[in-house]
């Protein structure tokens, strides 16, 4: 939350260097707003204008992003087991899982070898509940 009552630019600062040190894989970012019967309503004055209220979070999201992307492009190349979650919503022929990280991964839905099967030949498609060894080949901010 930023802008809550009080807050100065040094904090604000000192929350944006943080944010660049732990790199966070999520965040819930939003401006402080004043809600009746809090501790804060009752007990603080929200003395942060507005337009530095947005100008910050804009800031922090902006830092999150950047951040989020740097780390996410150090996955590239990597392998991980992904747990299939279903087909993607945007394109059919792909599907959608997490890594054990927690990372969204989208790659190709194509047969696979079936290496229960008591035939080499015999290949079958990841379906929902499946793991599936993923290589990392491009990345985004999310």
């Amino acid at each position: 939350i930023v802008g809550f009552c009080g807050e100065t630019e040094q904090q604000h600062e000192d929350t944006l260097s943080l944010m660049r040190e732990v790199v966070y894989d999520q965040a819930f970012m939003f401006k402080y707003s004043t809600r009746e019967r809090t501790h804060a309503h009752r007990n603080y004055e929200d003395d942060v204008p507005e337009k530095v209220k947005s100008r910050r979070l804009s800031e922090v999201i902006s830092t999150f992003y950047d951040e989020s992307e740097k780390k996410n492009l150090s996955e590239i190349g990597k392998l991980h087991l992904v747990l299939v979650e279903g087909p993607s919503k945007k394109n059919q022929a792909e599907l959608v899982g997490r890594s054990c990280n927690n990372k969204k991964i989208i790659f190709p839905s194509k047969a696979l070898r079936d290496n229960q099967a008591s035939s080499s030949s015999s290949r079958a498609h990841p379906s929902r509940g499946d793991y599936v060894l993923t290589r990392v080949t491009s990345s985004s901010a999310q």
